[in-house]
């Protein structure tokens, strides 16, 4: 969807609306290759779009319409990039042959190309306000002797795509590491420390709905008490920021709708993430969760899994490799007592990048073995 198409559909929407009315237009395209057992599996290339004209009557009531159909135009046209070049079927494919050829154990996930177009237009202002942004994201698991380790990217730019080859080394790292039999810890009080992933998943329950347009009308997770306990944190100088304009964060001039938070930075701590492994004398440290759910929305509560590398800290180093906890905290307490580590690593957020530090917090809650 080039501006032009989208100034045309966005034009013709609204000379049919006969009133008040404003337009939102979104296109994508998802270009995706699949991998398993160490090798490509799947490839597909998909792409969409949507339009939704909102009237507006006398009385300030709206009705939403959505149509996927652009008689005038609007349809998915992706101009070339350097990035939709380098990544397209072939380049994905050699990328993904390079890798898992040097990657030990099995592996699997997914490499992407992704393109997001958005338009907007009403009945009161003259032309319309358009941007368009593409990106690489994806994920790896690999596997070894029975354990796992996980690894993640998401990027604007070709220059940073040794992303991919730091991914797929972690995994492998984390896979061998875990190659020894685990140990079961009963449930309790301990102390963590929590790998850049693992700390974006918690943070996700503290800023949803935290936007430009509040919560969405309608939706249950959002609550006063969630907005009150989110407050709460950031008045206690919780260093969360909400930055827009930094460019690591894939800027956008549109708010987000009851979507993911975007544009998310954690202010780092003064110590490495190796440092905080080395200040504990003995606790946990924690690569990701898994199947993380709300428990109470009330007291921001939630529970989750631990997955693909969990691993006991002893006198300050990582030695055996845990059987899967779970864990169930009030996020409010637990992030409010974190120690955060230095290094701002990028994170996948629903295909927004947040700038998040490793975390160390002490009388962390497991309840029990999963």
């Amino acid at each position: 969807m080039t501006r032009v198409q989208a100034e045309a559909a966005i034009t013709h929407a609204l000379s049919q609306a006969g009133g008040p009315a404003a337009v939102r237009l979104t296109a994508r395209r998802c270009a995706a290759t699949r991998f398993a057992q160490g090798a490509v599996s799947q490839s597909m290339d998909v792409s969409d779009a949507q339009l939704q004209l909102t009237l507006t009557d006398q009385n300030g009531g709206e009705e939403t319409i959505t149509t996927n159909m652009f008689p005038h135009g609007g349809g998915v046209t992706v101009a070339e990039s350097p990035l939709a070049a380098a990544f397209d079927a072939r380049g994905r494919a050699e990328t993904l042959a390079r890798l898992l050829s040097a990657t030990p154990g099995n592996a699997a996930g997914s490499l992407s190309y992704e393109w997001r177009a958005e338009a907007h237009g009403n009945s009161l202002s003259r032309g319309i306000v358009y941007a368009q942004r593409d990106y690489v994201q994806g994920n790896v698991v690999a596997t070894h002797k029975g354990a796992s380790g996980s690894g993640e990217w998401i990027f604007n730019r070709v220059a940073d795509a040794p992303e991919i080859t730091a991914a797929f080394a972690q995994a492998a790292e984390r896979a061998l590491r875990g190659a020894a039999p685990p140990v079961s810890l009963p449930g309790g009080s301990m102390t963590v420390v929590l790998a850049p992933v693992a700390v974006a998943d918690l943070l996700w329950f503290v800023t949803r709905g935290l936007n430009t347009q509040g919560p969405r009308k309608g939706d249950a997770y959002v609550t006063r008490a969630i907005a009150a306990e989110r407050e709460a944190m950031l008045n206690k100088g919780f260093p969360l920021h909400i930055a827009p304009e930094d460019p690591r964060l894939f800027p956008w001039p549109f708010a987000s709708r009851g979507e993911t938070v975007r544009h998310v930075r954690l202010s780092p701590g003064s110590r490495t993430l190796e440092d905080l492994i080395a200040a504990t004398k003995h606790g946990l440290f924690v690569s990701e969760w898994h199947y993380t759910n709300l428990v109470d929305a009330h007291r921001l509560q939630v529970t989750g899994l631990t997955r693909n590398g969990t691993f006991l800290i002893e006198d300050g180093r990582l030695t055996q490799p845990v059987a899967t906890l779970r864990f169930t905290e009030v996020l409010a307490s637990a992030l409010g007592r974190a120690a955060f580590a230095s290094g701002l690593h990028k994170v996948d957020a629903g295909g927004w990048p947040w700038l998040v530090p490793g975390a160390r917090i002490e009388g962390f809650q497991f309840n029990s073995v999963g």
